[in-house]
């Protein structure tokens, strides 16, 4: 798998990133808010009990790759801190259960310093998302332990690093992504609506 660019109407402008040879791709593309850096995964290794995937951080224009974290963990999905100097990501940790997979967010400096766990109050994070002033991050977790995961929504204060608010949600087999939008003062899943 390869990243490419397309324009505002979906037409192919070029590849950014190359795929490469072998069982390894790339995949989740996230640009930072100044438009200066894209972080991305390369999944090295993808089974049922494992996936080996890590943070690569790159120019807008795909030079100057850096690998950003390392180890035997599923990383995926970064997004970048609106000053563009963390990113926060999910890991997947297949030495805590296997299967289920343990996951949880965590946040990394750009020049892949000061590695830190953000989430701990759920078993596995099925998306998240950061308020555009970066105070706060929205996600949706699972608790294990019933046939039924039990779902919560949960604001975190990125500056106290507590818990906001929750909410129990019954969504079923349905999993949305939490999403900021406007300015910040809604999450979004998709079709309910939470105004924090």
């Amino acid at each position: 798998g390869s990243i490419n660019i397309i324009d505002k109407n979906g037409n192919y402008v070029k590849e950014l990133i190359a795929g490469e040879e072998g069982l390894s791709y790339e995949i989740n593309p996230s640009i930072s808010f100044d438009g200066s850096k894209m972080a991305f995964v390369k999944v090295e290794k993808d089974s049922f009990a494992q996936r080996v995937s890590h943070i690569f951080l790159t120019d807008q224009d795909g030079k100057n790759q850096n690998q950003i974290t390392n180890g035997d963990f599923g990383d995926y999905s970064p997004q970048f801190s609106p000053d563009g100097q963390l990113i926060y990501f999910i890991r997947e940790d297949p030495n805590i259960f296997s299967p289920p997979i343990e996951s949880q967010i965590y946040s990394i400096k750009i020049d892949g310093s000061d590695l830190k766990q953000i989430t701990k109050k759920v078993d596995y994070v099925r998306g998240f998302s950061i308020s555009n002033n970066g105070k706060n991050l929205v996600y949706l977790g699972d608790k294990f332990g019933s046939y039924e995961y039990d779902k919560t929504l949960r604001i975190l204060d990125l500056t106290t690093f507590k818990e906001a608010e929750h909410y129990e949600i019954n969504i079923g087999n349905y999993e949305p992504r939490p999403s900021y939008g406007g300015k910040g003062s809604q999450v979004s899943l998709k079709d309910p609506v939470f105004s924090p």
